[in-house]
């Protein structure tokens, strides 16, 4: 895809947009995973579990790239009013389309967004995005999912004597798991925090919208809480946070951006999809941790009752009354979910 960007440039004469430059980002990151697991695998040995990882990791890259294109193509169709930025815009700004969708950037020499400058069989180049990294989200989903035989590995005839024993937890393990939940859950709010920020800014730059501008402006209010919480958790309990946070802030950014230009039932949509993840996360920490770690799960169940409330809030807003909302939902779920395994382990 790269390779086809840079000749569609070179020979064909088409400068990028901003968002036709973001894009390309998501593949130099595809590019960056592939080397590294790479070089880690020849470098270990081949270290169980590394392909995995890096099937996980490729999955959230693509995923983002997907919802970015799909963010470029509703412009080009009219499905969506592109910000300023976008019309004959400014350099790319990596704080995502947060700030894209503000209109704060000044305006530079690059081509406007919402203009389909090359299409085959009826879809631009972004239309074709959308596509294919859909496809490459999918493919990679399937590689990191191993068969059963390699998950639970079983011989007929073995006796118990036969069988290597598992390790059994101690507190090394006990560690490595606080350790996971602390990750996960900073990752979480951080990417709540910048999708509620998105969505303001949309909001806030139209007319009549004062009403969901506010709302959204409590729930950030309300997850920013959550998110410096988890933050002296990390530096108290010396955790390090998720290797993927640029790639969260870009992928929550757009996720944001583009579901409150299609309208606030959508925005609404995607914060019930968000909540009803995250709730049920939360749920599963409490029960595992609610004996060895009482404390925190209390403040877990407390975060859990404010999700909970941002998720029936969305329903009552008319979070099910979006364009497409059974497909929109289950695919931001699906996302979520796979960014919780990935931040856990990365």
């Amino acid at each position: 895809m790269l390779g086809a960007a840079h000749a569609f440039e070179r020979f064909g004469g088409l400068a990028p947009c901003n968002l036709c430059l973001k894009q390309r980002e998501v593949y130099w990151g595809a590019v960056a995973i592939a080397v590294l697991a790479t070089g880690w695998t020849l470098f270990s040995g081949g270290r169980r579990g590394t392909p995995r990882i890096a099937a996980f990791l490729l999955a959230a890259v693509f995923a983002t790239g997907a919802i970015t294109a799909l963010f470029h193509l509703g412009g080009e169709q009219g499905w969506w009013a592109l910000p300023a930025t976008c019309m004959g815009g400014a350099s790319v700004d990596v704080d995502a389309l947060a700030a894209l969708a503000a209109g704060t950037a000044p305006a530079g020499p690059l081509p406007s967004c919402g203009d389909v400058a090359w299409s085959w069989l009826g879809l631009s180049m972004a239309g074709w995005n959308v596509l294919i990294s859909l496809a490459l989200a999918t493919f990679s989903l399937l590689a990191a999912k191993r068969p059963k035989d390699a998950r639970a590995p079983h011989r007929k005839g073995l006796t118990m004597s036969d069988r290597i024993p598992l390790p059994r937890p101690g507190q090394g393990a006990d560690k490595a798991r606080m350790d996971e939940i602390l990750r996960v859950d900073h990752a979480g709010e951080y990417a709540a925090v910048l999708i509620y920020r998105a969505q303001r800014a949309v909001f806030e730059a139209r007319k009549g919208r004062e009403a969901i501008t506010h709302d959204l402006a409590e729930m950030q209010d309300q997850e920013a809480v959550h998110l410096a919480r988890f933050e002296r958790l990390l530096n108290e309990r010396k955790v390090r946070p998720t290797a993927m946070t640029p790639v969260w802030r870009l992928a929550a950014s757009a996720l944001g951006a583009g579901t409150a230009l299609i309208g606030e039932k959508a925005a609404h949509a995607c914060t019930e999809a968000v909540e009803s993840v995250i709730e049920q996360h939360y749920a599963d920490q409490i029960a595992e941790i609610g004996d060895r770690d009482p404390a925190l799960a209390a403040e877990l169940k407390q975060f859990r009752d404010e999700e909970l409330a941002h998720h029936d809030h969305a329903i009552e807003h008319g979070s099910r009354e979006a364009p497409a909302y059974r497909l929109l939902s289950g695919v931001i779920k699906a996302g979520c979910r796979v960014a919780i395994k990935v931040s856990e382990k990365v």
